[in-house]
């Protein structure tokens, strides 16, 4: 018998309701101001730049909010968590032609997740990078071992992922624009 241990949880569906949460977005897109952040070199778009506010309940994208809240409440019971009450901080990504997200993670977040508004596809895939960095050090774990995972991204699918997880985005080698709608979500403490 194997068990698998120190696992990484990656979550992905289609929205349940992708027709209206892109209505409700196509309303307020256009008013979107997307920035660069400089100290990155400026390797994708992103509104805001802050990572310290909820962009979907200022611009009353209630919508996609309850669906995060419904994956939220799925993945969570996939991992037998009894979900508590959240605090959740959201932003757009756009990745036009040379884009890319630098491998990173989300820090302290207990939740990290992604929302994929516009994308053709041939757009850029996230991928994510194993968080154990020995899988290739051995000849019976190599083959098993993908160092790197990728999702392609398809309009109105979400991915949750634990915010510890490294991540990245390939660069964008169209002329197509790819937006996303990321979030981390940080749950209360008990008490």
């Amino acid at each position: 018998m194997i068990e698998h241990i120190f696992p990484s949880p990656l979550y992905y569906s289609q929205v349940r309701n992708n027709n209206k949460i892109k209505y409700h977005i196509d309303r307020c897109i256009d008013n979107v101001e997307f920035t660069k952040k400089k100290e990155w070199s400026s390797p994708h778009w992103l509104a805001p730049s802050d990572f310290n506010s909820n962009i979907l309940k200022d611009l009353g994208i209630h919508s996609l909010l309850d669906e995060i809240e419904y994956h939220i409440e799925e993945y969570c019971n996939e991992l037998s968590f009894k979900k508590r009450p959240y605090h959740i901080l959201s932003w757009f990504s756009k990745f036009t032609r040379d884009d890319y997200a630098i491998e990173h993670n989300h820090n302290d977040a207990d939740i990290s997740g992604v929302y994929y508004y516009q994308t053709k596809e041939d757009a850029p895939e996230i991928y994510f990078t194993s968080p154990n960095p020995y899988l290739d050090t051995t000849q019976c774990y190599k083959p098993k071992g993908n160092i790197t995972w990728k999702h392609s991204p398809t309009e109105g699918k979400i991915l949750l992922f634990p915010g510890w997880l490294k991540h990245g985005v390939h660069r964008n080698n169209s002329d197509d624009i790819r937006i996303s709608i990321s979030f981390n979500i940080f749950f209360k403490s008990q008490r």
